[in-house]
């Protein structure tokens, strides 16, 4: 009976020692485990522990608008729109000191005289051609404006009549006999006169002013000389001589395709081809037409008898020469070509010259 309580004792003994060496060995391997995961081989310090994440509030309010789908919004770029524009182009001058632009006010009428970087109403004026002005806004927007006088109609071409004209009894026959080449120069004389003594001096003012190209300048001061004004620019346009300057000899007028700084004439020449497109008349600052600064220029086809260029040209009074020239694009026809300068004042002829254009 002792035997079997020493073998129990024994066997509980040797049981317990095995749990306690188990147990021990195993929490050595655990700690190992800790320790390597804790603490890195390559460094002897604990490495900081980040803090927690934050739980961000649950969102208060309408849910519907908390998790309504996420709509990117696009702005339309803003438009650019041009500034208003008010204005007709009347006529050009093309000089080499500097292009001038005649610009009217469709509303109140007002006329404006530019060059180029001038302003008018919000748009610079950019360019001035023969036959257009094109101007630029701050915007950026571009406009291209053609020459067009205020009744249709241009110095030696048709003329549309305005209503106050055209409403005059028997104005409207008699133009259409002058077109048809069907009145004599006196009678038109006649009307014309007629014609200044009814209506206003201001509008007779504006009428020639957009018609031909001339400013307040170019006009007589004295109302009562604007009907032998009138009737010296119908003379003109018709190809009728004007009046010659009085105690002056006129000046030659020589021909060049080319001009020097001091505007004299490269290579004088009396005959040309049709092919040159521009030609330049040069012309001496001395005579009568020393001390201007400015004159009518007439370029006449004496081939056809056809006034085909009437315009006042600014010149230079202080210059030894001056010169002013015509370009045609599409060629020059073969003919006989005459060119006058005139006082833009007393319509007296002040220069003339001749050239021929043979194929």
């Amino acid at each position: 009976m002792l035997k079997i309580y020493y073998l129990v004792l024994f066997i509980i003994v040797g049981l317990v020692a095995w749990l306690v060496t188990d147990f021990t060995r195993n929490s050595a391997e655990a700690r190992d485990i800790i320790n390597n995961i804790n603490r890195p081989a390559d460094t002897g310090r604990i490495p900081p522990v980040d803090p927690p994440p934050q739980i961000q509030p649950f969102p208060q309010g309408n849910l519907d608008e908390i998790f309504k789908p996420m709509v990117e919004v696009v702005v339309a770029p803003p438009v650019v729109v041009a500034s208003t524009f008010n204005y007709i182009v009347t006529g050009t001058i093309i000089d080499p000191s500097g292009p001038v632009a005649f610009i009217v006010n469709t509303v109140n009428n007002g006329e404006k005289i530019c060059k180029i970087g001038d302003w008018v109403d919000g748009w610079e004026v950019i360019e001035i051609a023969q036959e257009s002005v094109t101007f630029k806004d701050r915007n950026g927007n571009i406009k291209t404006i053609e020459v067009k006088k205020q009744w249709g109609g241009s110095m030696g071409g048709k003329v549309e009549l305005p209503p106050q004209i055209a409403g005059i009894p028997g104005a409207g026959d008699m133009y259409k006999r002058v077109l048809e080449g069907k009145e004599s120069i006196e009678v038109v004389e006649q009307t014309i006169a007629s014609l200044v003594s009814i209506l206003p001096a201001a509008f007779v003012r504006d009428f020639i002013k957009q018609n031909t190209g001339l400013t307040d300048d170019d006009l007589p001061k004295d109302d009562a000389k604007l009907g032998d004004f009138g009737k010296n620019l119908f003379r003109l346009v018709q190809g009728e001589p004007p009046a010659t300057a009085q105690g002056q000899q006129l000046e030659n007028i020589t021909f060049t395709l080319r001009v020097n700084p001091d505007n004299s004439p490269i290579a004088p020449q009396t005959v040309f081809k049709p092919g040159d497109r521009r030609v330049y008349a040069c012309f001496p600052n001395q005579g009568s037409l020393k001390g201007l600064s400015k004159v009518i220029t007439r370029w006449s086809n004496k081939s056809t008898n056809k006034v085909f260029q009437l315009e006042t040209k600014p010149i230079d009074p202080n210059a030894p020469n001056n010169f002013i020239w015509v370009e045609k694009r599409e060629g020059w026809p073969a003919g006989e070509y005459e060119v006058e300068l005139l006082n833009a004042q007393t319509f007296g002829k002040v220069a003339g010259g001749k050239f021929n254009v043979v194929p």
